[in-house]
């Protein structure tokens, strides 16, 4: 499969965030998903992704269940999760690479460094990925 082909889940950003990812990733279809007060309707999460990029939130424990939803979801359980973390959260990133099939970026990142680490998502060993 191509990048061409290939669809990612954006999850939890803002405006411009949604638009640095499409400018890093314009080859790719980049969804949002949109977030309310409990984190995501589980009927807003479209099936066939290849990827989720999920914007880690103000507090931990939100990330975490966002994080969790997305594990529990049929049609995202088994899908690499790339956080991305802003460098005081790095705590964060570390707790959902603990999930597993998991990793993190910090931003600002380039179109090579996000490619980059979707690269290492795919090549990770579905029971080790994220650990470590």
């Amino acid at each position: 499969m191509t990048a061409a082909n290939r669809t990612a889940l954006v999850v939890g950003a803002f405006a411009g965030e949604l638009a640095h990812v499409q400018h890093c990733l314009p080859d790719w279809r980049c969804l949002i998903v949109p977030l309310d007060e409990k984190g995501i309707k589980a009927s807003m999460i479209p099936s066939g992704a290849d990827l989720v990029i999920v914007y880690a939130q103000i507090r931990k424990a939100d990330t975490l269940s966002i994080c969790n939803q997305l594990r529990r979801a049929p049609e995202t359980s088994s899908v690499p999760i790339l956080l991305v973390v802003h460098r005081h959260a790095v705590v964060q990133g570390n707790a959902v690479k603990r999930l597993g099939n998991a990793a993190f970026i910090i931003p600002p990142f380039s179109p090579q460094e996000i490619r980059d680490r979707i690269g290492q998502c795919f090549e990770m060993p579905q029971e080790t990925a994220g650990r470590g």
